[in-house]
């Protein structure tokens, strides 16, 4: 199998009747983005043995979660594409590599609705449990602390490393290819914050607390803050520089 091409409508996005790994969607203008396959797979969701001894309260009960298959983009929302879509860039430093910031989950819904629109396509935030199993690596993980190894300074910008918001896949990717999902900044997930429970899950939908999912860290955190299981919060209308968001497309 091989990449297929996206534009405007008409999608090749099937090869020999299965989803292309990697499917390229471009905008007006050469504006454009890769969304990696994830195959349905089951992981273990929060704090497992790779993750350390210094692991948070809400990372456990570590549970069985299995998932549909999805596409996730191999990098945060850029500017660029936002820009394309939605005509007004609030972002605290600006330039079309670096991450769409300074939103919340209704400015990502709004954006997600345009594209689909403009697209063809249905896009959408990731669960917090698909981000999670994605950030792993999916059925290639390598069983590893951050999102593509050990070595933080190896796949993520944070605050050994940075001042400042990075362009995007500047650092390794990690099994699936996608780059950034520890450190740089703070991805909104779809989910409303809730307790973990030791039950197994199918496509589990979070919570109804008013306080929305953040994952992954940013350029400013500590080690232990871009783990792969660590789980942020805050308000649902909440917005700050470091706060990006990813794209996850329905095959």
């Amino acid at each position: 199998m091989g990449c297929a091409h996206y534009v405007c409508g008409q999608s090749t996005d099937v090869v020999n009747d299965e989803p292309s790994p990697i499917v390229h969607i471009t905008l007006a203008d050469g504006v454009a983005f890769d969304m990696v396959y994830v195959p349905a797979g089951t992981f273990t969701m929060g704090a497992t043995v790779e993750q350390g001894s210094n692991t948070a309260d809400d990372e456990r009960p570590t549970h069985e979660v299995s998932l549909s298959g999805y596409y996730i983009a191999t990098t945060e929302c850029t500017q660029a594409v936002w820009s394309k879509i939605m005509r007004w860039n609030n972002s605290a430093v600006k330039g079309d590599m670096l991450p769409v910031t300074n939103i919340n989950i209704f400015d990502c819904r709004a954006f997600l609705t345009e594209l689909s629109a403009y697209t063809g396509r249905q896009f959408r935030l990731p669960t917090e449990a698909e981000w999670e199993y994605a950030a792993r690596g999916g059925a290639n993980s390598g069983l590893t602390k951050f999102s593509g190894g050990n070595a933080l300074a190896e796949v993520a910008w944070f605050a050994s490393n940075a001042t400042e918001v990075q362009a995007v896949a500047g650092k390794r990717a990690n099994e699936l290819g996608l780059y950034d999902m520890s450190g740089n900044v703070y991805e909104i997930c779809s989910d409303e914050y809730a307790p973990y429970s030791a039950d197994a899950q199918v496509d589990p939908q979070g919570g109804t607390s008013d306080q929305q999912v953040f994952r992954g860290g940013a350029y400013f955190s500590e080690s232990n803050e871009c783990r792969t299981a660590v789980r942020s919060f805050a308000p649902t209308d909440y917005r700050d520089a470091f706060i990006g968001f990813r794209i996850v497309m329905i095959p």
